[in-house]
């Protein structure tokens, strides 16, 4: 069954949200926080048509505050490149290759 597409409309604000597979991968230590925020760091050097609200995260999920500033494509290249590095960087710290870090796919809500 196909996935509904989303539409991301100009100028316009989205709660964006996702749940690991696993409790608590996020790590409360300085290390982690300096490789998750280098990671939306690049991802916002790479975007600029994406500006960023908020940001936070949580033990085992976060959520975020985007506004798309460009076209439609802008947000999920985005958030492809911003989920992706995560769970390259996650899998490095547990020792793992090619595990599943992220539950399901990232939630998205217009505000």
């Amino acid at each position: 069954m196909a996935r509904h597409r989303r539409m991301y409309v100009h100028s316009q604000a989205y709660h964006i949200s996702a749940r690991t597979s696993e409790g608590l991968p996020f790590m409360c230590n300085l290390l982690m926080k300096s490789v998750l925020f280098g990671i939306i760091a690049r991802a916002r050097s790479l975007y600029p048509n994406v500006k960023i609200c908020a940001w936070l995260f949580m033990g085992n999920h976060f959520h975020a505050i985007l506004v798309n500033k460009g076209d439609s494509n802008c947000i999920p290249d985005f958030m492809e490149f911003v989920n992706g590095e995560v769970a390259r960087a996650i899998n490095r710290f547990r020792g793992r290759r090619n595990y599943k870090v992220w539950a399901t796919r990232y939630k998205v809500e217009h505000l």
